[in-house]
């Protein structure tokens, strides 16, 4: 599997690997993780096992014993693993693994881990190689004690001269005609700053370019490469949700101190609002 601009990137990861030492790559979504995951697995070849997503952990680790092992269905149930909880699969996974030598057991978003597996990850951190990948290690707090047996790899966002090789090579691939030369060179020009520096949302400015049925112009690249989602640093607004429950709930007491009923049912509303608010923003969020 091809890349683009992770050179140094790639060279550090197999460095530490070799040291059999567990790699953790952090960055923020669309920016690579997953396609570095998925070049080393492609070399690693028959000596690694990549897991796109460890959930729901039973299924995700059977299935990983399974192909490990080279069994099918009918050859885990004889072995008893529909039987076993999710540790003592966990278990029989490590000791398959280390059998193998040099095994390299590569796991993807690992911001989507539940607080309840972080026991049996923890030691499955500690006894087996591991590549991985998260978001940002603020998002996966209860892995804590798991990720202090990582080394980091921050995956930066790309420069504009490789997103614009990215749109080069995308081009070619999916055969995109532009109406002129003056819309090429302001779609390679646009994109770069589009993106800012993340190659999905590169990639998926290009398929809208892909799916137009006709050639692509200027006029069509104005109004359609405006700022991509992919390329939006999320912030954590915990805090100042905390901060305006608390006055929100200062401003009721108040309001019953005063014996204003009125503005203490106001104040009621105004907080049951700001939970509906905070729900509404944490299913959009869990959706990305």
């Amino acid at each position: 599997m091809e890349t683009i601009g992770r050179e140094k990137e790639i060279k550090s990861i197999k460095s530490a690997l070799r040291r059999k030492a567990n790699v953790l790559l952090i960055g923020q979504r669309g920016v690579g993780k997953s396609h570095l995951l998925l070049h080393i697995a492609q070399e690693v070849d028959s000596m690694g096992y990549y897991i796109p997503v460890l959930q729901p952990a039973k299924s995700a680790l059977t299935r990983a014993l399974g192909d490990i092992m080279g069994l099918d269905a009918d050859g885990l149930k004889e072995m008893g693993v529909n039987k076993m909880t999710i540790p003592q699969i966990a278990e029989k996974l490590i000791e398959t693994i280390k059998e193998k030598d040099g095994f390299l057991l590569i796991i993807d978003a690992l911001d989507k881990i539940s607080a309840a597996n972080s026991e049996w990850l923890t030691k499955m951190g500690e006894e087996i190689t591991i590549l991985g990948a998260t978001v940002e290690l603020k998002s996966s707090e209860h892995l804590t004690r798991f990720f202090w047996t990582f080394e980091i790899q921050e995956i930066q966002p790309l420069p504009d001269k490789d997103i614009k090789e990215l749109v080069k090579q995308t081009i070619k691939r999916d055969k995109i005609q532009f109406k002129d030369k003056s819309a090429l060179k302001l779609f390679m020009s646009k994109v770069p700053s589009v993106s800012k520096g993340i190659p999905l949302a590169a990639q998926q400015l290009c398929k809208k370019a892909s799916n137009h049925t006709r050639k692509v112009s200027i006029s069509f690249i104005r109004e359609n490469l405006k700022d991509h989602g992919a390329s939006v640093k999320f912030i954590d607004a915990t805090y100042l949700f905390i901060g305006l429950f608390g006055v929100i709930m200062a401003m009721r007491y108040i309001s019953r101190g005063m014996g204003s009923m009125d503005a203490y049912t106001f104040w009621g509303a105004m907080s049951g609002l700001l939970l509906v608010v905070r729900l509404l923003m944490f299913r959009s969020m869990s959706k990305r």
